[in-house]
């Protein structure tokens, strides 16, 4: 394996150069995006990926529910990065590709998102953005209407819990 590689949660390697299927935990991701702040920490309190993922994945149809909880999953190796960033910097959204075609085979995910789930993030963030930041009033860009869910803010160690639960529901124990 060449590159560099980096120790995670669960004590195994994790080689960002090439992500293998075979080195993607379930743990390991739960665990990253718990302890990820959204919007790049630049917000009020703490709100992590996990907690957004659980947002998206309520609002969809069952049959979706699974790709939503882990839209965001690669970021539970690679760290999020705000849009404004992934704009600008191509090889971290061809890394991001890389890892969720890793995640998407570990677990039996397309590899190509349904739309409605990009709908679902749009509709959360819309809603995040009202709860998170009620003062605001620049233009986001984003268009639909925000999902009826609340924003509770949980803490890192709660969203990680509530992300393996859904996790090992939706997928009905399939996975360790």
């Amino acid at each position: 394996m060449s590159g560099g590689w980096m120790r995670t949660r669960s004590g195994g390697r994790f080689f960002p150069s090439n992500p293998r299927p075979e080195d993607i935990e379930i743990l390991d991701l739960a665990s990253g995006i718990a302890r990820e702040c959204r919007y790049g920490g630049q917000m009020p309190g703490w709100y992590s990926v996990a907690e957004h993922s659980l947002l998206v994945a309520q609002i969809l149809p069952e049959p979706l529910k699974f790709q939503g909880l882990m839209h965001d999953a690669p970021e539970g190796l690679i760290r999020d990065m705000t849009r404004p960033n992934k704009v600008l910097l191509a090889d971290y959204r061809e890394l991001e590709d890389r890892v969720w075609l890793a995640v998407a085979s570990r677990f039996g995910l397309p590899y190509e998102l349904h739309p409605l789930v990009k709908v679902a993030d749009d509709a959360v963030l819309l809603a995040e953005r009202m709860q998170l930041f009620p003062d605001d009033r620049d233009d986001w860009s984003i268009k639909g209407t925000p999902a009826d869910v609340t924003v509770t803010q949980m803490p890192y160690d709660v969203a990680e819990a509530e992300f393996l639960t859904m996790f090992h529901h939706l997928t009905k124990g399939m996975y360790r």
